[in-house]
């Protein structure tokens, strides 16, 4: 199930959404597909900044680690470029997990 649009969300994210993929473990593109129409959805596709990385399959854990404070390392920068305050970063494994509001998505 999918959330229902919503329409405002600058009460919790004003400087945008990261989305962390990774190409090369997503041959088909199947979990970039699935994020994309969850935050379309919920009305945040057109704000989100598709950030691909390489997957360290060496330490996956380290993966984890590099690929997120890239991105919270850019965020920073796009805020103090921008002056927003907040920020949303998801995954590509991103799901919608029940509510009958898109605000559910942010929310739990």
């Amino acid at each position: 199930a999918f959330p229902p649009a919503a329409s405002d969300w600058s009460d919790l994210i004003d400087g945008g959404t990261y989305l962390i993929t990774c190409p090369n473990a997503d041959a088909d593109g199947a979990r970039l597909a699935g994020a994309r129409s969850v935050l379309e959805r919920a009305g945040l596709w057109e704000s989100t900044s598709v950030m691909d990385f390489s997957s360290d399959d060496g330490d996956r854990i380290r993966g984890c680690y590099d690929s997120h404070l890239a991105v919270l390392r850019r965020a920073l920068r796009d805020m103090q470029r921008t002056g927003s305050a907040r920020v949303l970063v998801v995954e590509d494994n991103l799901e919608y997990v029940g509510g009958d509001e898109a605000t559910t998505l942010g929310r739990t």
